[in-house]
């Protein structure tokens, strides 16, 4: 199973910025991702660091797969009209 924690590390009317890490990560290895608040897109700002694998199935534990999936928390919780101070994906 992975976890990811994220928090909220800012805001503006404009954007929300969430720092995200999970025990699949390096070790201390924190990832920053930013919401858009009007359209709802999430962009990388700093990717975590993570092992890379040449398994096609370890996908979800590299960075673009911890990012992919704390970025979909994220704009989930922003349809719902939210941004909680934290958000935790598990699967």
């Amino acid at each position: 199973m992975t976890l990811i924690d994220i928090w909220k590390v800012a805001e503006s009317e404009e954007a929300a910025e969430f720092g995200f890490s999970s025990p699949d990560a390096v070790a201390g290895s924190i990832g920053r991702l930013r919401l858009d608040r009007r359209t709802g897109l999430v962009g990388v700002i700093r990717p975590i660091s993570a092992p890379r694998s040449d398994d096609p199935f370890a996908h979800w534990h590299t960075p673009d797969g911890l990012f992919e999936r704390a970025a979909r928390k994220v704009h989930l919780a922003w349809r719902t009209g939210t941004l909680p101070e934290k958000l935790t994906w598990a699967g």
